[in-house]
């Protein structure tokens, strides 16, 4: 008999529930999972729509989504919905927390990605299941859309602040008389389960001459002198793409690998200024000591 499934993860068991979600496809189950990760009211509606219409909700438990305040809710509104469901060890596991003390009363299969063993043993458990009840009248509530800041696992250290030759930018029209270095703001940020290094510059040009050619030329690209044209944001050291908002401050927009949008404000003198979700991060500023 054909089930529906719902699988409940972490990004950092991407790659294993892909292979998980492939497995169960293998074997004509139909599978849904979050392949986007793209946050937002919309995403959030339409994964409790999935919730709804599963009737297998399949928890790939990990350190990380034990951690994840989107999967607790995943979980908690598909128990509210009497669905069935079936954890999935995906590693090693800490102490299940208090808000999951009931999946302690389930049994919990393992999954290792290229073991047959553990894939038949996942099949055998999802037949074992008994059937699906029909939803509950009227529907339970359903839960709001997790915001990072809920799970108090957002946070940001600026490490340091050093200075780039404007000269190693790339694709940058400058003037002799420009400054010869711009500020680089250093990083250590935390957001849910992701963490990285970052670096941050926000790049000015200055045109002091207003006949010369690089005005012109800065001119077509709609661009004012005295003004900053580009930010360049690295993770772990590989660049990553920023949407940038020229402007009276500037802004980017930085799409996170889980999901959160990062918006990054400038102001001269201040600096650089985090935000997720509208609400400011509150920067520490401390030597760099590892993430």
């Amino acid at each position: 008999m054909s089930r529906r499934v719902f699988i409940s993860y972490a990004r950092e068991d991407r790659s294993g529930v892909d292979e998980m979600a492939s497995d169960l496809r293998h074997a004509k189950m139909d599978v849904w999972y979050d392949a986007r990760l793209a946050g937002g009211d919309p995403w959030w509606t339409e994964i409790l729509r999935n919730i709804r219409e599963c009737d297998t909700f399949v928890f790939a438990l990990s350190e990380w989504s034990m951690a994840s305040e989107a999967c607790r809710r995943e979980y908690g509104y598909a128990r509210d919905l009497r669905r069935r469901v079936l954890p999935v060890r995906m590693g090693e596991l800490p102490v299940v927390g208090p808000e999951l003390d009931d999946l302690s009363g389930l049994h919990q299969t393992p999954y290792r990605t290229g073991d047959k063993t553990a894939t038949f043993d996942l099949l055998a458990a999802l037949e074992a299941l008994p059937p699906a009840g029909p939803l509950p009248s009227p529907l339970p509530s359903p839960p709001p859309r997790p915001r990072p800041e809920d799970s108090g696992r957002v946070s940001a250290v600026r490490t340091e602040t050093t200075a780039v030759p404007y000269s190693t930018l790339r694709g940058v029209a400058v003037e002799d008389r420009l400054p010869r270095e711009f500020p680089v703001y250093h990083y250590r940020l935390r957001v849910g389960g992701f963490k990285t290094r970052m670096t941050v510059v926000f790049v000015a040009v200055r045109v002091f001459a207003p006949r010369s050619e690089n005005h012109r030329s800065l001119r077509k690209k709609g661009w004012d002198p005295d003004e900053v044209v580009r930010i360049d944001v690295t993770m772990d050291g590989r660049p990553v793409p920023a949407v940038f908002v020229p402007g009276a401050v500037p802004t980017a927009k930085v799409q996170l690998p889980n999901g959160v949008e990062l918006i990054l404000t400038y102001t001269p003198y201040a600096g650089v200024n985090l935000a997720i979700d509208g609400a400011t991060i509150d920067v520490e500023t401390t030597p760099d000591s590892g993430l």
